[in-house]
């Protein structure tokens, strides 16, 4: 499997609500399609935020296998805090580096935007993303990880 990533479109929408229902629905929980849409909309139509939405795409059927939301929140300590959502990689695309290369390109994003720090909710479930994560530098604070960006 060849994979390429590039910046999702609006043409990615129905991809990217398959991915993250197979997400959630992995974790057991209800996937509320109405609050996705919401929310993805809201990022797309921002100039800025849009620029963090990456897609890890199989080069031959074309398929969208993998996504990352990269977005940037205003945090108590008035600096902007960056936050990872909708981490997902179809399970026949596991295990091949997708979700490490979607994470970095999410990161690199969002140090362009002098983020402080970079936050991702995980659940204790997700053991491979944990490790994935602590690979990668995060550190973890409850169902929080987060890494610390220099300045």
């Amino acid at each position: 499997m060849t994979i390429k990533f590039r910046n999702a479109l609006e043409t990615d929408v129905t991809s990217m609500v398959k991915l993250t229902q197979g997400l959630v629905e992995e974790l057991h929980q209800k996937f509320d399609k109405k609050r996705f849409m919401s929310m993805i909309n809201r990022v797309l139509n921002d100039p800025v935020q849009k620029k963090g939405i990456f897609i890890a795409e199989d080069d031959a059927s074309q398929k969208a296998v993998g996504m990352i939301i990269g977005i940037v929140k205003p945090a108590k300590s008035g600096k902007k805090e960056g936050f990872l959502q909708n981490v997902a990689v179809s399970q026949d695309a596991r295990g091949q580096g997708i979700g490490k290369e979607l994470v970095h390109r999410a990161i690199e994003y969002l140090k362009t935007l002098k983020t402080a720090e970079i936050g991702v909710n995980i659940r204790d479930s997700q053991k491979q993303a944990i490790t994935m994560y602590e690979r990668l530098g995060f550190v973890r604070s409850g169902n929080t990880m987060h890494l610390k960006l220099a300045s």
